[in-house]
């Protein structure tokens, strides 16, 4: 089977398995330039028990990161990410690309979310659960936030985070954007990054972006 046809059934594949947890999606976000990945974002408008709106990574997993060989079966990886029901250019799922997206402080959780998709195919690395990604800055001028935190799908169902496809398995976890207060937590706690996660848990932080809400370092 040609490269081509592969990708194909892996990209329906993995369609097919976030549809059955989130839903049909209201629209998908094409990459319009690939390179040597090609990151679309299907956008899942807000249902029962998800209050936001919720963007997937479909074309990460094409190609494995370069993982230990002892984790040969984390090798294909997919993000999510959250925003609220009512952010600008995603208001309920709808895409607004030629209008309020244009400004980035709408735009750059997509531009976060395909960022990371394309990091460890551009670094020779792999990113997993609990793996902190600083930026150096802020994500934006209006946000807190300065480093991406890999970790499980918070307010969706657990089952998401494993889809079967034509290449195996592929896993889906969450890109969530944390302080730096939050980083150093991760960095000084003997339990790492699971303790922030724990933390962000408990104070019912999910993979929606909140810029307003409070620390847990």
């Amino acid at each position: 089977m040609d490269d081509l046809r592969a990708g194909d059934l892996h990209a329906q594949s993995l369609m097919q398995h976030l549809a059955a947890h989130l839903g049909e999606p209201s629209t998908v976000l094409a990459e319009r330039i690939p390179d040597e990945l090609r990151i679309d974002l299907a956008v899942f408008p807000p249902a029962a028990g998800r209050p936001f709106v919720t963007l997937a990574t479909v074309g990460m997993s094409h190609l494995p990161m370069f993982v230990p060989s002892e984790l040969a079966d984390r090798a294909h990886q997919e993000l999510l990410l959250g925003v609220p029901a009512d952010w600008p250019g995603l208001v309920n799922g709808v895409a607004d690309v030629e209008g309020a997206l244009r400004d980035d402080a709408a735009y750059w959780p997509i531009r976060l979310l395909k960022g990371l998709a394309r990091y460890p195919r551009r670094s020779s690395t792999w990113v997993s659960w609990g793996h902190t990604i600083p930026s150096g800055a802020r994500f934006h001028d209006d946000v807190p936030f300065s480093t991406a935190l890999v970790a499980p799908p918070l307010g969706l169902p657990a089952e998401i985070m494993t889809a079967r496809t034509p290449l195996g398995r592929v896993s889906y976890l969450a890109v969530v954007p944390i302080t730096d207060a939050e980083t150093q937590l991760a960095k000084s706690t003997p339990r790492g990054s699971d303790e922030l996660i724990d933390r962000l848990e408990a104070a019912g932080v999910t993979i929606a972006i909140d810029p307003y809400r409070a620390s847990v370092a």
